[in-house]
């Protein structure tokens, strides 16, 4: 596996070389935060414990699975783990059809976007490589990048998402000056940063679902290169951590193609939410609920 393994430190370097220009110089503590992250992926106990945790978390959901791991053969340096036989990725999108991808899709959006939303918790590295298919059931592995955000952190997340989900924009400005991520509000131009949520979004605005594509997801990405206030965003770890993997996140459901009517959906997953304590798992059953709208978007940045 050398080769694999260069080739994912190389795509870390170029992620570094991105982030650099987003978070320059004086955000020297988000990247202090994320190379402390980053070393301790070399724990695989660590990772051992994060796995487990997640295989608990997503225990009976229909088209996600999590490898079990076995504790007592596993050391800091050496992780055994259930042997899963699959498709990689790119085997599975030159033997699948395009109509045939969207429980997939379904399960990688769950676990990515709305597990995080539930528990707080986020697996900060959707790599095709961390794939494993079997027909409509989807595999994850590598659990060495988690992170933890905090309870109000978690909440903070929900309401702008809820704010924005109903296009209230007083309420997401509400929510998002919680983040306490901006440096400087009398410089900040919020309205230009609500209107780049809409443009971040559009798939979410197409009547019985819009495809998210590998073009779509391009254009997403140059758009937030863009974004002329990025310097005055200092990031903590989760928010950065969330919105670097959602990025990641679009490209592997463009790859995937899948028309999903992405508002519905959103709902759904929504009902889900709690605001006195974080889910438990990602079918708690005790759960508030959401009146549902037609037209709906996430926003992750």
């Amino acid at each position: 596996g050398i080769e694999e393994a260069l080739k994912k430190d190389f795509e870390r370097i170029e992620l570094f070389q991105r982030l650099a220009s987003i978070l320059k110089k004086k955000d020297s503590h988000a990247l202090q935060e994320m190379k402390e992250q980053l070393l301790l992926e070399c724990d695989y106990l660590r990772e051992a414990d994060n796995q487990e945790w997640f295989r608990n978390y997503f225990k009976g959901h229909p088209d996600i699975g999590v490898p079990k791991v076995y504790f007592e053969l596993s050391r800091k340096r050496v992780l055994t783990q259930e042997f899963i036989e699959g498709q990689t990725f790119s085997n599975y999108l030159a033997s699948t059809a395009i109509s045939e991808r969207k429980n997939v899709a379904f399960a990688l959006y769950d676990f990515f976007s709305h597990g995080f939303f539930l528990s707080g918790r986020l697996h900060a590295d959707p790599h095709p490589g961390n794939f494993i298919f079997q027909k409509d059931r989807v595999y994850i592995v590598d659990y060495g990048r988690v992170v933890q955000a905090t309870l109000s952190d978690t909440h903070n997340f929900r309401d702008m998402f809820l704010a924005t989900v109903l296009r209230d924009k007083k309420a997401g400005r509400k929510a998002f000056e919680k983040f306490e991520v901006v440096k400087a509000w009398l410089r900040f131009d919020f309205d230009n940063f609500w209107d780049l949520n809409l443009k971040l979004y559009k798939h979410y605005f197409v009547d019985g679902g819009g495809t998210l594509t590998t073009q779509i997801a391009r254009e997403y990405h140059e758009l937030i290169r863009k974004f002329p206030q990025q310097n005055l965003i200092q990031s903590k770890l989760a928010f950065l951590w969330s919105n670097l993997t959602h990025i990641a996140l679009w490209s592997v459901l463009g790859e995937l193609h899948a028309q999903i009517d992405w508002a519905a959906l959103t709902f759904e997953k929504t009902a889900h939410i709690r605001s006195d304590r974080l889910n438990q798992s990602w079918n708690d059953q005790a759960l508030e609920t959401v009146a549902p709208r037609r037209h709906c978007f996430i926003h992750f940045f």
